[in-house]
């Protein structure tokens, strides 16, 4: 009903009577039929706009006019309950000063010129010296406070025919927003170092992406009168729409593409704010094709220039399900967890068919209430390095963060320099239960040559420091 009336209703020829019907429905459900359906009608065009329910008799009594139907005042009408519930007149009687539209609008008019304005489209209009008393038309729902009546006011009479005179305000500048600068600061890294193409998709998604991926649809909130089907949900994270966009660049044939946004995340488990709206977190993701080793080399250039000190640590984020666990890391920043990186588990990449595909996603807010790290001149040393490469055997349970973490802790020592490179990660078989991971290591002293004894010491304390950890090098 008051979507589209049916075959068997029809009026033609043979039709002998006819019954009037004023009705109005729910907006909600004629919105979900007309998206299942693909029905637009102008009934249904009408009634997705609402349309108030007390407006059904004054609509049948105006048609009956219109078709000269006499002594209408001896009209019944079945639904009297419409007829009660008629809004009272003085609750809909909306007060003005012109005074305060004037100033509001930033225009001068008079109380003549207000009024016919008014009553040229339907309003009921009484004045009383500056005052004016305004009642809206039954047919406008939308009028409800004293700026709907300026908004009308202005509009009726052109926007454009308003006088335009500058405010009177001060020379000072506004302050900086932190987010806007650190988003600019992030923006400026992101394009111009590393080469990657901001996005800007959509902020809700479909419950079939959100399934696609994993994520817990009851935490998400569902959009009531949705314009599309595809946009349900306001999204939880933001890596799921940059995998829709991966996917369209991988189909045209690009491979060595960086793609990143930064927008608002919202879902339940995040709670309300004091006005009672859902809680926003202002997210940034990255995607590309490409392994962990590769976004992690972003999330370190990205932590280095802005001056943050990224830590990465065994991944326990619940709230990223796409992420493989034994290729991701969780992030953080002193003993803030602010998000993952890894690659994508596999059976996302096959739903949503999509090549190797590694991401993050980091929360920016806790990052405002940090002081960067103002980085000086880096230290190097004039001594001969050491090279080294190691290959470690070790067990599914034990994550490449905890590995590397490991060796780390026997080089750092003091007037030292060393850097980890990973190499690569072989497994024997798909079923294999352990698997090899290979690191070059570069090390040297920033005061003097190290002599064969002292390198075959840090050596032992990196192979005494794996096995501690159930691991062995081979």
């Amino acid at each position: 009903a008051g979507a589209m009336g049916g075959k068997n209703t029809e009026i033609d020829e043979n039709t002998k009577r006819i019954l009037l019907e004023s009705a109005t429905f729910s907006l909600y459900n004629l919105r979900k039929t007309q998206m299942a359906h693909g029905i637009f009608s102008e009934a249904i065009t009408r009634f997705t706009k609402g349309q108030p329910a007390f407006g059904t008799v004054p609509a049948l009594q105006l048609c009956l006019e219109k078709l000269g139907v006499k002594n209408l005042d001896q009209v019944t009408f079945t639904d009297q309950n419409s007829v009660e519930n008629q809004p009272n007149s003085d609750k809909s009687l909306i007060v003005i000063s012109l005074s305060d539209l004037n100033q509001t609008l930033g225009a001068n008019f008079t109380v003549t010129e207000v009024k016919n304005t008014l009553e040229n489209v339907g309003f009921i209009v009484d004045t009383n010296t500056e005052q004016l008393v305004v009642q809206a038309p039954l047919w406008r729902t939308d009028i409800h406070i004293k700026e709907d009546i300026y908004e009308e006011v202005g509009r009726l009479t052109g926007f454009d025919n308003i006088p335009k005179t500058l405010p009177t305000r001060s020379f000072k500048g506004s302050p900086k927003n932190p987010l806007f600068a650190l988003k600019s600061e992030i923006r400026n890294i992101l394009s111009d170092v590393i080469g990657g193409s901001e996005l800007l998709t959509y902020s809700f998604v479909s419950k079939a992406l959100q399934q696609k991926v994993g994520e817990n649809i009851e935490d998400s909130y569902e959009i009531v009168n949705s314009i599309s089907p595809e946009l349900q949900c306001f999204r939880q994270s933001i890596i799921p729409s940059l995998l829709e966009k991966t996917y369209e660049n991988q189909k045209a044939g690009f491979k060595d593409f960086v793609l990143y946004e930064m927008n608002q995340v919202a879902k339940k488990s995040l709670g309300m704010q004091a006005d009672q709206t859902p809680s926003l977190e202002s997210h940034l993701a990255i995607c590309l094709e490409g392994d962990y080793y590769q976004i992690k080399q972003i999330c370190e250039t990205l932590g280095r220039r802005l001056g943050f000190d990224f830590k990465f640590t065994d991944f326990k984020s619940a709230q990223y399900p796409y992420f493989e666990p034994l290729h991701s890391v969780d992030i953080k920043v002193g003993q803030t967890v602010i998000g993952a990186l890894g690659e994508i588990k596999h059976f996302v990449l096959k739903g949503m068919k999509l090549k190797n595909v590694a991401a993050l996603e980091i929360n920016l807010v806790p990052l405002l209430s940090l002081t960067p790290i103002l980085r000086g001149a880096q230290k190097i040393s004039r001594f001969p390095s050491v090279t080294r490469d190691l290959t470690v055997k070790t067990s599914d349970q034990v994550s490449f963060a905890t590995l590397n973490q490991t060796i780390e802790k026997a080089l750092k020592r003091d007037n030292f320099v060393y850097e980890i490179e990973p190499v690569s990660i072989y497994r024997q078989t798909e079923n294999s239960e352990t698997r090899n991971c290979s690191f070059h290591l570069s090390f040297a002293s920033t005061v003097k040559t190290m002599s064969a004894d002292e390198i075959s010491d840090i050596m032992k304390q990196i192979a005494q420091n794996i096995t501690e950890l159930g691991a062995e090098i081979i």
